[in-house]
């Protein structure tokens, strides 16, 4: 083995080294010039082709792949160096790797914080929405079956921001005795253009072939508050008012054999 001298930093190194230990400077392979890219000799001092002098411009010829330098010094390092020649530095070598792509890597995390902060800004905006409507419900049923016949009652409250708003409900009777059915469907049908003349009213009533009466009916309390009280007579309940709380309305029913929710 022979010692040469480095045409970058003129220190003494091994004819076999690829490049200078002392300044990273390229020893072997093809080099090219920086200026026009012509390829050069060991021993050329300028390029032919420009004329640009040789030395801390000659550069191996690597498919211009970024050169790997330390991090301390700037000395020129091996791929598969792990510390620097020059300094001692230990290399991070992994530090290397991903500095090619920091910028797409920090723009995707910063837009999936936008984006999730967009999401947390439109599902808050639609919970205020909601709860700036709130509207429940109290719902009230009866059912009975026996010898007589077959009754079921509905009775819905529909409240928003706690005050009453609609009363809906919902009967059906199947008596046993025909003329029991027909007595009770008389007297419903006659009520039926009656009730429905009135604003905020409106009811509806069948009869089958089977004798069973079926009655539907809402009540718009803020256009026919006068009404309520007849109303409420028709599921067979007394006491309850439109400023009746949920609770108080409840105990009433309960009272009177429903189960309400």
């Amino acid at each position: 083995m022979a010692l040469v001298k480095c045409r970058e930093c003129g220190k003494e190194i091994s004819d076999k080294a690829d490049i200078c230990v002392h300044c990273g400077c390229p020893v072997s392979g093809d080099i090219t010039c920086r200026e026009c890219g012509e390829k050069l000799k060991q021993d050329d001092k300028q390029c032919p082709n420009c004329g640009c002098p040789v030395g801390s411009k000659l550069e191996k010829d690597d498919g211009n792949k970024k050169v790997k330098k330390c991090e301390k010094c700037s000395t020129k390092l091996s791929d598969d160096a792990e510390f620097c020649p020059n300094c001692g530095q230990a290399v991070n070598n992994e530090s290397q790797k991903n500095d090619s792509k920091p910028t797409k890597a920090k723009l995707s995390i910063s837009n999936k914080v936008i984006y999730i902060t967009l999401l947390v800004v439109v599902l808050f905006g639609i919970v205020i929405v909601c709860l700036g409507n709130n509207s429940d419900k109290l719902v009230c049923t009866y059912h009975t079956s026996g010898s007589a016949g077959e009754i079921k009652y509905k009775i819905t409250y529909e409240f928003k921001n706690d005050r009453m708003k609609y009363l809906k409900g919902y009967q059906y009777a199947h008596p046993t005795d025909r003329t029991v059915a027909e007595n009770l469907w008389k007297v419903t049908n006659n009520s039926q253009s009656v009730l429905n003349s009135y604003e905020g009213f409106t009811f509806n009533a069948s009869y089958s072939r089977t004798y069973e009466v079926e009655m539907e009916y809402v009540l718009d309390i803020d256009k026919a508050p006068h009404l309520f009280k007849s109303v409420i007579n028709l599921a067979g309940v007394s006491g309850i008012t439109t400023s009746s709380s949920k609770q108080y309305i409840k105990s009433v029913y309960e009272k009177n054999n429903y189960y309400c929710n």
